[in-house]
This record gives structure tokens, C-alpha cells and sequence, in this order.
């Protein structure tokens, strides 16, 4: 969903109205924000379908290679949950430095901004 600057500044404006008055069972005005600040309005699509409904636009390379790769690591932290100790040695052995927290760590806030961005709108 693209919008223009006029319309993010009146979204805005609605949000901090809707949650000063203190309306409930509504619009997330935290994620409509969030979107917004960070220039990541896909997510009101992917959230809103019933509302906004299906953007035009096609979701963006990085949303997707984001959402590849917390799928890839939600994986691989369900199945190493499942070893037993001795296969779980066997990893940490193999797969030396990394295979004793075998956990995703986030995205590098220096580096993969815009990743962290994507991935912290993805959580709301």
C-alpha cells in the first residue's frame, strides 16, 4: 500500500486521536503507526486485508526474504528442540562456534536495518 505524505499525515493524526479518547476493539493504531514511521505500509495490507483490502503492490523483495528467513530459523530452533543430548552434541561439535545456541539472534541493527525494520513490524 503506497500512501502519500498527506494521507500518512492524517492516519497519524486519527491514531493519536483514537488512542487519546481510548477506543478499544478497533484499528491497531500501534501497527498503523509503526507502518507508517517506518516507511513499511506494506504491513497494513498483510494486517488490514478486510479494510484496506489487497495491495496493488507486490510485496517487497526484502518483506519476503525476511519472512523466508524467520521461517527458516522458526524451523531449525522446532527441530534442534527435538534432539536428544547426544544429537545435540553431535551438532555442537560439527557445527562449531554456532552449534551450542542454536537460536536466531535478530537482525544487525548496523548492517540490516532495514531487515530489523521489516521484522519488528512483522511482530505486531
Amino acid at each position: 500500500m503506497k500512501l502519500t505524505n498527506p494521507e500518512k499525515l492524517i492516519l497519524v493524526m486519527l491514531a493519536d486521536i483514537h488512542q487519546k479518547l481510548g477506543i478499544e476493539n478497533s484499528v491497531d493504531t500501534k501497527l498503523l503507526t509503526s507502518a507508517i514511521y517506518s516507511n513499511n505500509t506494506w504491513a497494513l495490507s498483510w494486517e488490514l486485508q478486510g479494510i484496506v483490502g489487497d495491495s496493488p503492490d507486490p510485496t517487497p523483495h526484502e518483506v519476503s526474504e525476511v519472512t523466508d528467513i524467520l521461517d527458516m530459523w522458526s524451523s531449525i530452533e522446532d527441530a534442534y528442540a527435538t534432539f536428544v543430548a547426544s544429537e545435540k552434541k553431535k551438532i555442537e561439535a560439527e557445527a562449531d562456534p554456532f552449534g551450542t545456541h542454536v537460536q536466531f539472534t535478530g537482525f544487525d541493527g548496523n548492517n540490516e536495518t532495514e531487515h530489523m525494520s521489516i521484522d519488528r513490524n512483522l511482530l505486531f
